[in-house]
C-alpha cells in the first residue's frame, strides 16, 4: 500500500497527472482491492479512456497458480475469509480481458506480486518460477 501511495504521489507531482485520473485501491484505503472493485475500476477505465491516452496499471499484491492457471488474490479472496476460492480468486485471464477493452494509445501493466500457494502454508506454488506471467 505504501509503494502504491508513493507511485500515486509521483504520478501526480512529477507527471502532473490530475488526481481524478488516478484510482488507488489498497488494503488501507476506503476502496479495497476486492475482485468487484478491481473489475469495476477496469471497466470504468475502459469507458473513460480516449484513443490518444496512455494508461499505466500496477497490480501489486498476491497471485497463485492453481491447476496450471494463474490467479490474482484480491483482498476479499476466500483463502483470506473462508469463502470458496473459485468464487473469489480473479483469473489473470479475466484481468487481461478487462485490460484488453481499454482503447488507448498505450497500456502498460506492471506486475508486482508474490506467488505463494495460500493452501500450501507459504510454500511457493511453482518452485522454479518467481514471476507470474499473464495468461
Amino acid at each position: 500500500a505504501a509503494d502504491a501511495r508513493r507511485l500515486e504521489k509521483t504520478l501526480a507531482e512529477s507527471l502532473k497527472i490530475p488526481a481524478d485520473h488516478i484510482e488507488l485501491l489498497t488494503s488501507d484505503s476506503p476502496r479495497k482491492p476486492t475482485r468487484s472493485n478491481i473489475t469495476v475500476s477496469l471497466q470504468r477505465l475502459a469507458q473513460n479512456v480516449k484513443p490518444g491516452d496512455s494508461v499505466f496499471v500496477l497490480y501489486s499484491g498476491h497471485g497463485v497458480e492453481l491447476q496450471g492457471k494463474p490467479y490474482l488474490i484480491p483482498s476479499d479472496a476466500g483463502v483470506l475469509n473462508g469463502l470458496p476460492l473459485a468464487d473469489t480468486l480473479m483469473p489473470t485471464a479475466q484481468f487481461e480481458e478487462l485490460l484488453g477493452r481499454i482503447n488507448a494509445r498505450s497500456v502498460v501493466i506492471a506486475w508486482d506480486m508474490c506467488r505463494n500457494d495460500p493452501l500450501a502454508k507459504g510454500r511457493n506454488a511453482v518452485a522454479d518460477r518467481n514471476v507470474m506471467t499473464p495468461g
